[in-house]
């Protein structure tokens, strides 16, 4: 995925809605909206991760992309 990321040109990303959820003193849930426009077509998808501070760094324990709805190009 990394890799295929730097070849992509012409694509549009936006984050919306985050929180964070305090979970325990070193545990939290982050909860947000994410959208990805590539040739005016936009995919929209639900996102949380939840992240352990273990060892002096905050680490991602989980993740999860739920997709939603996909708009058409404008015309």
């Amino acid at each position: 995925i990394l890799a295929r990321l730097s070849q992509e040109s012409g694509v549009g990303f936006a984050v919306t809605g985050m929180h964070a959820h305090m979970l325990a003193p070193t545990v939290v849930l982050v909860t947000y909206q994410a959208e990805r426009t590539y040739e005016g077509c936009t995919t929209r998808s639900k996102r949380s991760s939840l992240w352990v501070y273990n060892a002096g760094r905050w680490q991602m324990r989980y993740h999860q992309g739920t997709y939603g709805e996909s708009l058409p190009p404008d015309n």
